[in-house]
């Protein structure tokens, strides 16, 4: 299956880049990236994706495993982009095994920001 999307979901995402810099909460910015780069990957016609995150809620929300009312609306958006991939998976890494990644989003982050 090709990644074709829409243009609503297309502003969707672009938004949500925009809105990053906004977001004080840690845990609603790791939702909006996780949605974000689904987009982007979609966008440049992936088919098989791995996604990772040190965000145990949001993986298994994801994953069906656990339901949270806080983000059921994002979740949605993610499980409604993920049908756009031939193969996706979602894994859940601990933050300390996945120390080079958070420093690098970090990074990212505060130079957003400025």
């Amino acid at each position: 299956m090709a990644a074709t999307m829409k243009l609503s979901k297309l502003r969707v995402c672009s938004d949500s880049l925009m809105l990053i810099a906004a977001i004080n909460n840690k845990q609603q910015m790791k939702e909006i990236v996780v949605r974000s780069s689904l987009c982007m990957a979609a966008t440049m016609k992936l088919s098989k994706l791995r996604v990772c995150s040190d965000s145990l809620m949001l993986i298994a929300a994801i994953n069906n495993k656990q339901q949270m009312k806080e983000i059921v609306g994002i979740v949605r958006d993610i499980q409604e982009i993920s049908s756009e991939f031939d193969f996706i998976v979602f894994f859940h890494i601990p933050r300390k095994n996945n120390e080079r990644a958070d420093s690098l989003a970090k990074q990212t982050l505060r130079a957003v920001s400025v």
